[in-house]
């Protein structure tokens, strides 16, 4: 059985100094990632089965016999994919500048920075097709009849989406741009709170809005995702091992010392109704 961890979760079963602070910058960096539970596995996938349909169950008379409907499952199977980066700090501006190791946080945190800016990005547009070394964003994985236009009235849109969400959303994605149109016109319905980083988000009922920059959503600017994160049947990440931050000190000849963090990391959708994509 895979054990779940939301990254603050993680945080708090962290000794090494390091892998702390890496886990905190990415849940200060990522509202996505503040939120989203991880299933913990073995080996380099993850397998798993999807219910297709409602079997249909009939009342009978005495003596009757059941005759039940198959049930449709599909398998499933998500792979891990790759991401890290190396922080480095050459010996020269260790000895010039400031002390390694205040170098070297420096360094760290922009690298992890970027890091969660490129998760967020796969979480809702990777595509296996462009990139065969990441994983499948929402975009790719919404299905069809999970997908509406826009009535015109966002509060609307969202209302609608979260009847067609099978359970309860968290999240609500979508633009910094739209987030300005849904707060601007419905103050009264928008609260504010603190994700489990201390980083103040905003709330429409008891959903998370996640604002992205409108140069992150591109395309897909008008767009939103409605969305319920959950390890048992919603919307997950996957990773073997947690954050791994490896110093690798100095490296063969180079004058350069560096610190490696990588993730083996995923994406896997329990539920193809725990996501809803409304299209402007």
């Amino acid at each position: 059985m895979s054990l779940s961890l939301t990254l603050k979760e993680s945080l708090k079963l962290t000794t090494e100094t390091l892998q702390s602070g890496v886990i905190e910058i990415l849940g200060e960096e990522s509202k996505i990632l503040a939120l989203l539970p991880f299933k913990d596995i073995s080996g380099s996938g993850y397998s798993y089965n999807m219910q297709k349909n409602i079997p249909e169950v009939k009342f009978r008379a005495i003596g009757e016999s059941y005759d039940p409907q198959k049930i449709e499952i599909e398998n499933r199977v998500e792979t891990l994919a790759i991401l890290g980066d190396e922080a480095i700090v050459d010996t020269y501006q260790a000895q010039v500048f400031s002390d390694i190791n205040d170098l070297m946080a420096v360094e760290i945190s922009l690298r992890t920075k970027a890091l969660a800016n490129t998760y967020e990005k796969t979480f809702l547009f990777g595509d296996l097709e462009k990139d065969i070394h990441s994983f499948n964003g929402l975009s790719k994985r919404v299905i069809s009849k999970q997908v509406i236009q826009s009535m015109g009235v966002i509060t609307d849109d969202i209302d609608f989406a979260v009847d067609m969400i099978h359970g309860e959303p968290n999240a609500v994605i979508m633009s910094k741009s739209m987030r300005r149109t849904l707060t601007n016109n419905n103050r009264g319905l928008i609260t504010k709170a603190r994700n489990d980083f201390g980083v103040q988000v905003k709330q429409y009922g008891d959903m998370t809005i996640v604002d992205l920059d409108d140069e992150m959503m591109g395309d897909e600017v008008n767009n939103i995702y409605v969305v319920k994160l959950s390890e048992d049947s919603g919307v997950c990440g996957i990773q073997n091992g947690g954050i791994l931050v490896t110093p690798l000190g100095n490296v063969g000849t180079s004058p350069k010392v560096k610190t490696r963090i990588e993730w083996f990391t995923g994406l896997a959708v329990l539920d193809d109704r725990a996501i809803v994509k409304i299209i402007s």
